[in-house]
């Protein structure tokens, strides 16, 4: 952008002379002045407001930082009970009849290595003793479409199944997150 001064400062001499005790040059100086100030304030505002997003993008949630070994992300447990009428939700602890098995729904907060067992450390998934890497999202037994489960001693009385995601295969259990859900079948 060219610089405007010199065509002012014509433009000012050509002008009639005024009885004012300021010359062209120091209104010139006048306008520059204020023109500096007038730019100041949203130029402030910017700068501050892009100085805000860098620092939300680029800090850590607190609590987030940690030395040696990693901690596991979050994990959640929900269930379904998938039967002769349907499916329909569960929450921990309700009933389930004869007739009906569990979906489990593990919600992940990111990667790592996923167990499903029953409280006793009996395996539910993986059956076969390979690790099940996950990432963060969604995950059934078995996949798509999901397996339904019944315990192996038939469904009858209460079942405790816990959910362990661990950030790499055969982590001390201190260092992974778990979640629990209690399912009951019969009255």
């Amino acid at each position: 952008m060219d610089d405007p001064t010199p065509a002012l400062r014509r433009r000012l001499q050509e002008l009639p002379t005024i009885s004012s005790p300021r010359s062209a040059d120091e209104v010139l100086r006048e306008a520059r002045r204020r023109r500096t100030r007038r730019l100041a304030g949203p130029a402030a505002a910017i700068v501050t407001l892009a100085a805000a997003v860098l620092l939300v993008l680029r800090s850590e949630a607190p609590g987030l930082r940690t030395r040696g070994a990693a901690l596991a992300p979050s994990v959640a447990l929900s269930a379904a009970a998938e039967g002769p009428l349907g499916i329909r939700p569960l929450a921990s602890g309700d009933a389930l009849g004869a007739d009906e098995a569990v979906v489990f729904r593990i919600t992940t907060g990111g990667h790592g290595v996923l167990t499903l067992s029953r409280a006793d450390g009996a395996p539910i998934w993986p059956l076969d003793g390979r690790p099940w890497i996950v990432g963060a999202g969604q995950h059934f037994l078995g996949g798509e479409p999901p397996l339904a489960w019944t315990p192996d001693t038939g469904p009858s009385g209460t079942h405790e199944v816990i959910a362990t995601l661990c950030p790499e295969d055969g982590q001390a259990p201190s260092h992974c997150a778990t979640a629990a859900f209690a399912v009951r079948w019969g009255p």
